[in-house]
């Protein structure tokens, strides 16, 4: 009586391959070129015929079929086993090229058959079994089967050879995908020496077992952990201490590896990881159009040479420029495509500098233009003061006498303003520093924002507690005060309100300057992002440059700090601290 533990793990066995066969048959649908899937799933089917014959033979021998004629259920068991190696020869030669011809292979198929032949008509001649059994120290081999042992095991043998060679080649390093075809050929090896050389009392049920288990890691292997075909597992600390993001994809989109600053880089969109597919992580995103991803990657294979496209990816808070260079792998030996490099630069900063340094080119041509528009404005306006002056000596009445210093006034005032405009932005974009007096800088400011204060009925209160200078650029500390006082102005949202600015000298010989509001306060949301993000929305029309660059302009061009404290529905107050020049 056979142990019918042997039943039980033939019925796993087919359990398995069914699910590595609809696993195959659904990579194959998403990689219509990859000609390993098929050959794997031709190998798991040939082993379902294997182990569909040998299941029937133990069920009849359980149910008391003599022995005599178990070897007729062979006849269906080599249906599979006959082309088993083949499948195994054809798998290794995918895996060193996926465009191999088998043609001139095709004899290896004749052979087989002619052995399958000479297997069923065993009864007339014995050539195949001389004596039968199901335990290998009774069977007596016939010289068939004992070509077919040295051709199927020279088969199993090359396979691994080949397959452990190509993995090194394209890795560059011994694996653990050559170690698991390694394994997955010597356990039926050793399973088939115990058998023959008589150390066990063995049945040919166990080689069909031990031959299951080698099945499963090449699949592990080759199929599973193909991200080891790639990137050698030695370099993984190395890459994830890379400042720039990079993703290694298979043909079919799998993550075959990546660094810790990719996975960090884009967690606020997804979570990525190793032998994820990152097609499907895209599909249906807007953040990056998966078409056109494609469509690159495919461009940069056909052309064997790298492509770079810029990307802008949005959603929410997050705003990010990335250039990404697609470059295609290929294996240390040979010419054969085995994967994609998706090397990724965050260039946001670069970007905003670039705007930056757009907007300074346009202010200083606008600088240009306001030197020149501001002396057409007072050469005029200086003959109109002349005017009064002598206009003043000629009339009697008083209410003429009123209406002349009243007009006087608002001449000196358009003078004023503009005088105060053109210090703003003459020389805006140079980075010359002079010594400066601070109260001179928020005069000329007030001055500027004046009409603004009016039109929203917001009422400025200024305290100078000290008369301070510091060393800097004028022109560039206006405009961040502007900004402030500006975006206290906006904060009231058309209201009523006041601001405070003060100038004192701290306990560390520090000038400090301060605008306060009494609105709402910051949105605690984007409290943290301020000074790290550029967050203004006034865009060019705006008269700062938004507290991101505020923030810059004091730290570099100043040497100096900025923060702020708030509270909501009670204010904000910002702070400017300018180191003092030493005399």
């Amino acid at each position: 009586m056979i142990n019918k533990l042997e039943l039980i793990i033939f019925i796993i066995s087919f359990i398995m391959f069914y699910i590595l066969i609809n696993s195959l048959k659904r990579r194959s649908k998403e990689d219509k070129d990859n000609k390993l899937y098929k050959s794997f799933m031709t190998l798991c089917k040939l082993f379902l015929i294997y182990l569909f014959g040998l299941s029937a033979q133990i069920v009849a021998l359980n149910l008391g079929l003599d022995e005599k004629y178990a070897i007729y259920f062979d006849y269906v068991v080599y249906l599979g086993a006959m082309y088993i190696p083949i499948s195994f020869f054809n798998i290794s030669k995918l895996f060193e090229n996926n465009d191999t011809n088998f043609k001139k292979y095709r004899w290896m198929y004749y052979f087989a058959t002619i052995l399958l032949v000479i297997l069923w008509t065993n009864d007339l001649h014995h050539l195949f079994y001389k004596e039968y059994s199901i335990y290998f120290s009774e069977t007596v081999f016939g010289p068939a089967l004992t070509a077919f042992s040295i051709w199927a095991y020279t088969l199993y043998l090359y396979s691994v050879v080949k397959i452990v060679r190509c993995s090194i080649n394209k890795s560059g390093m011994f694996t653990i995908q050559s170690l698991l075809v390694i394994l997955g050929i010597l356990i039926p090896l050793l399973g088939n020496f115990i058998g023959i050389m008589g150390l066990a009392n063995t049945t040919i049920y166990l080689q069909a077992v031990l031959f299951s288990i080698t099945v499963l890691l090449y699949y592990i292997a080759i199929i599973k952990l193909k991200a080891l075909n790639v990137i050698p597992v030695a370099m993984k600390t190395i890459m994830d201490t890379m400042t720039d993001s990079f993703i290694v994809i298979s043909k079919d989109g799998t993550i075959a590896d990546i660094n810790k600053t990719c996975i960090e880089k884009f967690s606020p969109l997804m979570e990525l990881k190793q032998n994820d597919n990152l097609y499907e992580k895209l599909e249906g995103r807007k953040t990056v159009k998966l078409s056109d991803l494609k469509s690159f990657v495919k461009e940069a294979i056909e052309k064997e040479d790298t492509i770079t496209k810029e990307y802008h990816i949005e959603k929410g808070e997050y705003n990010r420029y990335f250039e990404i260079d697609i470059q295609p792998i290929k294996a240390k030996s040979g010419n054969e495509y085995v994967a994609t490099l998706l090397l990724i630069r965050d260039v946001t900063q670069a970007k905003r500098d670039m705007e930056i340094m757009t907007k300074n080119e346009n202010l200083v041509i606008l600088g240009e233009l306001a030197g020149g528009v501001a002396h057409d404005i007072n050469t005029p306006i200086a003959a109109i003061k002349n005017g009064i002056m002598m206009l003043k000596d000629t009339v009697q009445s008083d209410n003429e006498k009123m209406l002349l210093t009243r007009m006087d006034s608002c001449a000196d005032k358009i003078i004023n303003l503009v005088n105060s405009l053109r210090n703003q932005i003459r020389n805006i974009g140079s980075d010359e520093k002079t010594e400066i007096n601070i109260s001179s800088v928020i005069n000329d400011t007030l001055m500027i924002v004046h009409n603004e204060t009016v039109k929203n009925k917001v009422n400025i209160n200024l305290n100078i507690k000290n008369e301070i200078k510091v060393l800097g650029n004028a022109i560039k500390l206006g405009q961040v005060i502007t900004n402030l006082v500006m975006n206290a102005i906006q904060a009231y949202e058309k209201k009523p309100g006041e601001i405070d600015i003060e100038v004192y000298k701290s306990e560390k010989n520090e000038a400090i300057i301060t605008v306060k509001d009494y609105a709402g306060g910051i949105p605690e949301s984007i409290r943290k992002h301020i000074f790290k993000n550029i967050l203004t929305t006034k865009g060019v029309s705006g008269t700062g440059f938004g507290l991101y660059l505020a923030y810059s302009v004091i730290k570099g061009a100043f040497g100096g700090d900025m923060y702020f404290e708030t509270k909501t529905g009670k204010g904000t107050k910002f702070y400017i601290v300018l180191p003092i020049r030493n005399n």
